[in-house]
């Protein structure tokens, strides 16, 4: 929101965020990525004008396949492994959709993730090519060190969004 003259208004969130990471499981637990839909309305994880444009997750690497929406204040869960194995062996109701596997892996001293979403496409005025700009909709950058929870480095806990609309 323009503040000129104001106060500065606070950062924009959502309508998609990334809630909880699990980047260095428990020796024989998987790695994950959730994201949470903060609306009361589903979100398309794609460019409903343009739905070969879908929204990515760099980091991981990995591009959302087409025609993929998170439900009304729900969740999405991307895995590093298969998403029926993932779902069998942690119980995730059927609800839940699950993605995966990612391309890469989370490293577990830290990087950064941004989820992103595709723009309109535009023209290349040097080149005449058209191409997709992409919009960070959530970034975070977690360590393995303090301030960050250090019990998620290998024994276990996740690191996990205290307050998803925030």
């Amino acid at each position: 929101v323009n503040t000129l003259g104001g106060l500065n208004a606070g950062p924009r969130v959502g309508p998609v965020v990334i809630n909880e990471i699990q980047y260095h499981p428990a020796l024989g637990e998987d790695e994950f990525i959730e994201l949470k839909c903060i609306t009361n309305a589903p979100i398309k994880l794609y460019d409903p004008n343009y739905p070969t444009n879908t929204w990515k997750l760099n980091g991981v690497g990995f591009t959302f396949p087409m025609n993929v929406e998170i439900p009304a204040n729900g969740l999405l869960l991307l895995v590093g492994s298969d998403p029926a194995t993932f779902r069998a062996k942690y119980g995730v109701p059927a609800v839940v959709p699950i993605l995966g596997p990612f391309p890469g892996a989370l490293q577990n001293g830290g990087e950064t993730l941004s989820l992103q979403r595709p723009d309109q496409p535009d023209l290349d005025t040097n080149t005449g090519a058209i191409f997709i700009p992409y919009i960070d909709e959530d970034v975070v950058r977690y360590n393995d060190k303090a301030p960050w929870p250090t019990n998620a480095d290998g024994f276990g806990s996740s690191l996990e969004r205290l307050n998803a609309s925030a």
